[in-house]
């Protein structure tokens, strides 16, 4: 009798899944998107509060998986100026030992995938986890690529774990995962031209004020045009223009 054989790559990715999950529990419930119903988003996740409970923050993201063998690490700078993590580039290796091109190149993350990525109001991220004598885990940030405020070549990746332990926050809550993912989300709350977003309490962070405006945001096109967009709707329904009692609301109705 015949028995089905497991292959070397479906061992890797599930080593690669079982570290990732149980680097992120910690303070992430991960909802996996199962077998062929993946089509370019692995986990639908919720970040969790200090009181242990869901925060209603949420994010997507895609997870890779591949062998230290396989790849090139090269560290562009300790301890990020921003979120204060080791900043990495991840380059595939060839036959010689040496760099032949971006890890997460074409071929990786294509054209279509950036597109249904693009449909999300949420932040995207890539994952990738590293196995070797010594797993270690990445992330890149692709909400400023997908909003065209990065290029898709100049974002870096982030290392993210210590060990076991997953580096949402670092440096007295002022850096770590869970400050860009504070950034990523004000950026998808711009682009949709609103100034209102959870508080950065919400993400456990201490170093943002209740009523920051992100200027350095405000300068990309993007952003600027939606809130361009956002005034003009305004002032086009407060200057009576429109009646909003035709619609059967403005009357102390519900819509």
């Amino acid at each position: 009798m015949t028995k089905s054989k497991i292959t070397k790559n479906i061992q890797l990715c599930n080593q690669g899944e079982g570290f990732f999950e149980s680097i992120l529990s910690q303070n992430v419930i991960l909802h996996q998107v199962k077998g062929g119903n993946d089509v370019g988003i692995d986990y639908f996740c919720e970040l969790i509060n200090a009181k242990n409970e869901s925060s209603n923050i949420l994010f997507v993201i895609q997870l890779k998986t591949t062998r230290k063998d396989n790849v090139v690490l090269q560290k562009v700078e300790n301890n990020s100026r921003l979120n204060k993590l080791d900043q990495y580039e991840i380059k595939r290796k060839n036959k010689k030992g040496g760099a032949s091109g971006k890890y997460d190149n074409k071929s990786l993350i294509k054209d279509e995938t950036l597109e249904y990525w693009k449909g999300f109001e949420t932040p995207v991220y890539l994952f990738v986890a590293v196995i070797g004598n010594k797993n270690q885990l990445f992330y890149k940030r692709y909400t400023p690529i997908l909003h065209s405020t990065q290029k898709r070549n100049n974002e870096k990746f982030y290392l993210v774990n210590n060990k076991n332990l997953f580096l949402a926050f670092i440096e007295n809550n002022q850096g770590g995962f869970c400050r860009d993912l504070f950034i990523d989300y004000v950026r998808c709350n711009y682009k949709k031209g609103s100034l209102l977003y959870k508080s950065p309490k919400d993400f456990g962070l201490k170093q943002f004020s209740e009523d920051d405006f992100y200027k350095d945001l405000f300068r990309n096109k993007i952003y600027k045009d939606a809130f361009i967009k956002t005034r003009d709707k305004l002032n086009y329904f407060c200057s009576g223009k429109r009646k909003m009692a035709a619609d059967g609301l403005g009357k102390g109705e519900e819509g």
